[in-house]
């Protein structure tokens, strides 16, 4: 059922079987949503007033779920790396699905485990729920589905991979930045409970059925060469054996550690900003319209920075795109606590989209480059890992601000510095291949 021929061979397909690759990656990160901040803070306040909780207690639970998922990950590279895409694709959507339907039942479920449990805290209660299904749809969302898919693109494509991610970066960046205002719109017509519903179906049954017809592992496997070669009967032209380091060597490596600490902060602090963006949106004085809005114009920025990163990772050291990104992040969150003044809201825009057009090439890209092809899912999984946890921290360290300063300003002020110390860190790197 999983075999690299059924249900059809991609060796027969008349071009190279990685641009059909491309897509079905493409799909895999957009079927994310649900699983990402940005898909999830359409449901934050409608949850809030169905639920009857505080903020603090959503996002101690998101918390608790987030950071659960990150140290779960890393194992879950390992199983991608030992039993391939296709498998794992296939027990993640059904997965994520299986979520969905269970949590948009929450308010019931709960409702009847505290009349079982009448001697545990309802608060108590309601935070082991949450944490649980946001657990799930952190691991199998925000976590696996992208890291499955920019693995596969990994694994397809060496000397393309640039154009490639390119491609990929701009329909992503696209979807994403206007996923809180489409997804918001989807809840007022339908309510946060069908929301779930409808995107619980399209998890478990059609993207379920579409991933397991297109995507393949790598191109090893199918008889064919990386980046287009079809494999002939000569020595020569056999399938080389994929290369790079272990997850073990890699981690060791100082490059390793700056490109995480500086892509895990946009995660951090993108998701505390998401999380409360509404939030944050009134204390600047927007309406909630105007707040859930505020990442559609950061896409006409991300989609062409991000396409000119991708095109320029080819062609430049990747450090310097580290660099970039990090001194980017640091005037995007210093200008978003501004963001009620008009010079605020421009510079929020042009940075935020500037750094966020360089995370997607960044992990898709730099870690195959720097450690190669061959436990490229151990790595993606130890990447995501710290992603998945510092996103955690996220919502927390807002709400923790917001509760001592009644303010969301001291947070980004924090969140400032980070980004900071790893543009200066990535001067004591360099750009020569780990393996």
């Amino acid at each position: 059922m999983f075999k690299s021929h059924v249900p059809f061979n991609p060796k027969k397909v008349p071009f190279y079987y990685g641009w059909l690759i491309v897509p079905a990656a493409i799909a895999g990160v957009l079927m994310s949503l649900p699983g990402q901040t940005a898909g999830f803070s359409a449901f934050t306040d409608p949850l809030l007033d169905s639920l009857g909780i505080s903020r603090s207690t959503l996002a101690f639970s998101y918390f608790l779920g987030t950071i659960s998922s990150g140290f779960i990950l890393p194992k879950a590279g390992r199983f991608l790396d030992k039993f391939g895409t296709r498998l794992t694709i296939f027990i993640v959507s059904f997965s994520l699905g299986t979520v969905l339907t269970i949590f948009s039942y929450c308010e019931p479920i709960l409702e009847s485990l505290k009349q079982t449990f009448t001697f545990v805290s309802p608060s108590i209660l309601t935070v082991i729920v949450l944490s649980l299904l946001i657990l799930g749809l952190r691991f199998f969302g925000q976590g696996m589905l992208p890291m499955i898919s920019n693995t596969m693109v990994g694994r397809w494509f060496d000397k393309k991979r640039g154009k490639v991610v390119a491609v990929m970066g701009m329909i992503n960046s696209l979807v994403f930045n206007a996923a809180p205002y489409l997804l918001s719109l989807l809840v007022a017509a339908y309510s946060w409970q069908d929301s779930w519903r409808i995107m619980a179906v399209v998890a478990a049954v059609f993207f379920l059925i579409f991933s397991w017809i297109f995507f393949r592992d790598n191109p090893e496997v199918c008889g064919l060469k990386v980046d287009g070669e079809l494999v002939g009967d000569t020595e020569d032209e056999k399938p080389q054996e994929m290369t790079g380091c272990t997850v073990d060597e890699a981690y060791k490596t100082l490059t390793f550690k700056v490109i995480t600490f500086t892509l895990s902060l946009y995660g951090m602090t993108l998701t505390g900003m998401t999380f409360h963006l509404e939030a944050i949106g009134t204390e600047a004085g927007l309406s909630k319209e105007a707040a859930m809005a505020i990442f559609v114009p950061v896409t006409f920025i991300t989609v062409p920075v991000g396409f000119l990163a991708s095109w320029l990772s080819d062609k430049v050291p990747l450090k310097r795109l580290v660099m970039s990104m990090a001194l980017t992040q640091t005037l995007a969150y210093f200008s978003f606590a501004f963001i009620s003044t008009r010079l605020g809201y421009f510079s929020s825009v042009l940075f935020l989209g500037m750094s966020g057009g360089m995370f997607g090439p960044l992990l898709t890209i730099a870690l195959p480059w720097f450690f190669g092809r061959k436990f490229l899912g151990s790595i993606n999984g130890k990447v995501t890992s710290f992603l998945v946890i510092f996103s955690a921290i996220g919502p927390v360290i807002f709400s923790l601000f917001k509760d001592s300063f009644s303010s969301f300003a001291p947070a980004l002020y924090l969140c400032t510095l980070f980004p900071l110390i790893a543009f200066f860190l990535c001067f004591k790197i360099s750009n020569e291949k780990m393996y």
